[in-house]
C-alpha cells in the first residue's frame, strides 16, 4: 500500500542528488542549492543561456535516474503480484444455491 509513496521519494531524493553531483560538473559556477530552489518552470527566467545548457544536462541525469527508479519499482511490484495467492472473492455466489436456502450470504 506504502511502496508507491517510497518509491516517489526515492525517485525525488535520486533526482535532486543526482542533479546536484551532474551540476558540480556541467555547471559549475552555480550554486546547486540555487537552481533546485529556482525548480524547472522559472529556469529560463532566472539563468542565462550559457549557464542553461549545463543546468538542462543536469536535469537530464537526474531524470535518467528517477526513470529508472521507476522502472525497477514497476517490475518489482508486477513480481510480488504473481506471487500472491489467487483466489475468488465471492465463492458463495458462484455456487449454486440447496433448497432450503433464501437467505444471501456476503
Amino acid at each position: 500500500m506504502n511502496g508507491g509513496s517510497f518509491f516517489l521519494a526515492a525517485a525525488q531524493s535520486a533526482f535532486v542528488n543526482t542533479m546536484i553531483h551532474k551540476l558540480k560538473v556541467t555547471a559549475p559556477a552555480l550554486l546547486p542549492e540555487q537552481v533546485v530552489a529556482t525548480g524547472a518552470t522559472d529556469l529560463r527566467r532566472v539563468f542565462s543561456l550559457e549557464e542553461l545548457r549545463g543546468i538542462l544536462l543536469a536535469y537530464m541525469e537526474g531524470l535518467k535516474v528517477a526513470f529508472a527508479l521507476a522502472i525497477a519499482g514497476t517490475g518489482l511490484a508486477f513480481v510480488v503480484g504473481l506471487a500472491n495467492k489467487w483466489d475468488k472473492i465471492n465463492v458463495d455466489a458462484s455456487s449454486p444455491k440447496k433448497d432450503g436456502d433464501t437467505e444471501e450470504k456476503f
